[in-house]
């Protein structure tokens, strides 16, 4: 849900806020056995079915720049090889500083500006992580996607490129569980893991279809599972991981 920067002695801390309705809403409560039934969100071409009352999102749950929310945060501190050296993890109140879209967060990484480099330096550092998770087998597929909106009262469809700043919202998601599941694991928490088998990547025809190559690539892997007992994830390449986000949305 947000994402900052943090100096300690000249060392850059890596924080992941996501928020918690935990704080909001209490077991058992209809609130919460009807986000259970619907158990996600729901994306749909003219509307979009949340698992709690807009309102409620809007004015209680979300990060903003309006109010300080209840959120979970997590610190991390990763070398020049993308390895994590340490983490904390704490509950927070997070009032986010200024809202970017993906487009606006990919200029502020490009241009790198004096005044507000840090988005620039979370890009890099995240990119670090990315390229240890690589050197650890990760299998990295284009994220090129597409969607489907309404124009003129008309069907389009519309491409969504990869980009910086998307990476680096996907590479800090994955860094919040690989550390949820690293600290679940020491403090023997049972907790949902999300696992993946390895495969054998070896068998590759040359092509010159990027889709093409994409599509064989995913069709040729084994199904992700859930257990309790902590297994790697090969296709992230993590020794453990889960699947720790914010479910308002």
């Amino acid at each position: 849900d947000a994402i900052s920067l943090e100096y300690r002695n000249s060392i850059p801390i890596i924080w992941i806020h996501i928020s918690c309705p935990a704080n909001y809403i209490d077991l058992d409560t209809p609130l919460d056995l009807e986000a259970r039934r619907k158990a996600s969100t729901i994306y749909m071409t003219t509307s979009t079915e949340t698992m709690f009352p807009r309102e409620l999102i809007l004015s209680k749950l979300s990060i903003s720049t309006q109010n300080k929310v209840p959120a979970i945060s997590l610190g991390v501190q990763i070398n020049e090889k993308g390895e994590i050296i340490d983490y904390e993890i704490i509950n927070s109140f997070v009032k986010s500083s200024f809202k970017l879209n993906y487009q606006e967060a990919d200029e502020l990484i490009d241009l790198a500006p004096k005044e507000d480099p840090n988005l620039y330096i979370l890009s890099t550092l995240l990119s670090k992580r990315r390229n240890w998770r690589k050197k650890n087998g990760s299998i990295d597929f284009p994220r090129n996607t597409s969607r489907i909106i309404i124009q003129n009262n008309k069907l389009s469809l519309f491409f969504l490129d990869e980009s910086k700043s998307r990476k680096l919202v996907e590479e800090a998601m994955i860094l919040m569980g690989t550390v949820i599941s690293d600290y679940s694991i020491k403090n023997h928490i049972t907790i949902p893991f999300r696992c993946h088998d390895k495969v054998n990547d070896n068998n590759q025809s040359i092509e010159y279809n990027d889709i093409y190559q994409n599509y064989k690539k995913r069709f040729s892997l084994r199904k992700s599972y859930v257990s309790i007992k902590p297994s790697p994830h090969s296709t992230l390449g993590l020794i453990s991981y889960v699947q720790c986000t914010s479910p308002i949305r």
